[in-house]
């Protein structure tokens, strides 16, 4: 008999095995409520499943909520993490929420504003209620104290701006209180609008600067931003009327202009900087030889161009004469004369605009003692294109070693 194998069919009693499915990792949460209380002076965490059980623990409280406190408790699990500290300025913040197969666990921030200054002058703490989907697990509450994170801009309003008259010692005032403002304004007279901030919560912060050449000319804040140690202020000067049309530009007598905003009330330290980046482009560098007529060069026209290069024998990079437009760019550009042929060069790094002039920071590139086998040229150059300007150009030209 020929056969390729052999088989069989065998039958069990059926198993119907039960499978269970596994929950850990994050947990998705939705912030309900947050604000502050005054009651108990120990921290208290709730776990709550209905409006009942939510009743009975807000009446343990007084709370101040920015939101109203609910839940849809037949699909969701109510959380209230109450928070004590006296500090009015601190909140309290879930950052996550993770779960193993038999509990959760709820991260809490207590999030202190060691240096602000709140309205509300005494409070028990903080509170903060979030929504998890429907759970009957164990929850577990950690508590971590950080310092609050305030980098970055913050919101500011304009209260007043025009004119003023007399002399001040510093452009910038941070005033916190109506005496105060009297006091920083004593000397002088403001010829536009007196500022008005509520001082309960909010500090005054005062810009101002002499401007005698122009009656046209406005100050502006631009930015104001904050670090863990202090705010800095950036305030821009203005032409923005035209002086010779009398329609747009009315001349008054004054020692200067100024401007107010407000911010919420801060016990930080404020610095002042005036003026903001102004974008270029490269529009050539290299080296010469001859000995141009000026060293720092603010060029408007073809023909300024040509006039600026008179003495100039020879540049190594020519396409600057045909780089720039001038019927919307105004050229800058700065020589550096040096004995050394192998300097590094020179370049324009940063333009400052202060509203009434720019400041062009350039760096000139030495090599030190390296030895050269020529001096083949007398100086490296550089040229930069931004948009048309009639601002006065200061140069400052910092000389940056290398060693090779």
């Amino acid at each position: 008999m020929v056969h390729s194998g052999a088989f069989a069919f065998l039958t069990i009693a059926k198993i119907v095995k039960p499978v269970t499915l596994v929950s850990y990792g994050d947990v998705h949460f939705d912030v309900v409520a947050k604000g502050t209380f005054d009651g108990s002076p120990q921290n208290r965490f709730f776990v709550l499943q209905s409006d009942t059980e939510l009743a009975a623990a807000l009446a343990e409280f007084t709370v101040r909520s920015n939101q109203p406190i609910t839940a849809g408790f037949t699909s969701q699990t109510l959380l209230g993490v109450f928070v004590a500290h006296p500090s009015p300025c601190d909140e309290t913040t879930v950052t996550s929420i993770t779960q193993d197969t038999v509990s959760m666990t709820v991260n809490v921030n207590h999030v202190s504003h060691p240096d602000a200054i709140c309205i509300t002058s005494i409070v028990s703490g903080s509170f903060e209620f979030v929504t998890i989907p429907k759970t009957s697990k164990p929850v577990s509450f950690n508590i971590t104290k950080v310092a609050a994170n305030t980098d970055g801009p913050i919101q500011f309003n304009k209260v007043s701006a025009g004119y003023y008259q007399g002399t001040l010692q510093e452009p910038l005032l941070v005033i916190q209180s109506a005496t105060g403002l009297r006091t920083s304004l004593a000397g002088i007279t403001l010829l536009s609008d007196t500022p008005i901030a509520d001082f309960s919560t909010q500090t005054l912060i005062g810009v101002f600067i002499n401007t005698e050449a122009s009656g046209c000319n406005t100050v502006a804040v631009s930015t104001i931003n904050q670090d863990a140690n202090h705010m800095t202020v950036t305030a821009m000067v203005n032409p923005a009327l035209n002086p010779s049309d009398p329609m747009t530009c009315t001349v008054v007598t004054h020692s200067g202009v100024y401007v107010f905003v407000t911010i919420a009330k801060t016990a930080q330290p404020v610095t002042l900087v005036l003026g903001s980046d102004v974008h270029f482009e490269a529009a050539a560098h290299g080296a010469y030889l001859g000995t141009p007529q000026q060293q720092q060069l603010v060029i408007q026209s073809d023909a300024g161009l040509a006039a600026a290069l008179t003495g100039v024998t020879q540049m190594n990079n020519e396409s600057i004469r045909v780089n720039v437009d001038f019927s919307t760019q105004t050229l800058l550009g700065i020589f550096v004369t040096h004995a050394v042929g192998c300097d590094g060069g020179t370049y324009i790094a940063k333009i400052t605009d202060t509203g009434v002039g720019l400041i062009v920071n350039a760096n000139h590139i030495t090599y030190g003692t390296v030895p050269c086998p020529t001096v083949f040229y007398n100086g490296t150059y550089a040229f930069v294109a931004l948009s048309k300007t009639t601002k006065p150009a200061t140069f400052i030209v910092t000389e940056t070693g290398i060693t090779h």
